[in-house]
């Protein structure tokens, strides 16, 4: 009789702590390992995370899709993933974000006030950044 195989618990149910595995068995040929082993970053997970990994792995990555699937907002399918990474010991730095926040803010005024000028077409964007042509950056600095 084969008996149903429970998934591993990575985590200690009474105190949340650290498990470790001291055997291992192949129940076909009844061979056992003994020993200590490391559940890798896998233990450092909860059973949640583990379920929310298998389901990105699923949807390949794509956590705007998973996160309609299973009927959460991409905001919080983000804010998930970005808890399973540090508890791997990964870093979620905002960083790497927020230096193009003043530039998409200026873009976004300018072309609101050249719009509001007259100045560019309605629904056409002007990009007062970088890309933009020394005449539009003139213009955007007049307003």
């Amino acid at each position: 009789m084969t008996r149903r195989l429970l998934p591993v618990p990575s985590r200690d149910p009474f105190d949340g702590g650290r498990l470790v595995v001291t055997r291992l068995e192949n129940p076909e040929t009844g061979t056992i390992i003994e020993g200590r082993f490391d559940l890798g970053w896998v233990g450092r997970l909860t059973r949640e995370q583990l379920d929310f990994v298998g389901l990105l792995v699923k949807h390949r990555a794509n956590v705007q899709r998973l996160a309609g699937d299973i009927g959460i907002a991409y905001n919080t399918a983000r804010a998930r993933l970005d808890e399973i990474v540090q508890a791997i010991g990964g870093s979620v730095s905002t960083r790497m974000r927020l230096p193009i926040l003043p530039q998409l803010r200026a873009s976004t005024r300018c072309w609101t006030a050249l719009h509001r000028a007259g100045s560019t077409p309605q629904g056409r964007s002007t990009n007062c950044g970088a890309g933009a042509s020394e005449a539009t950056r003139a213009r955007c600095r007049e307003h």
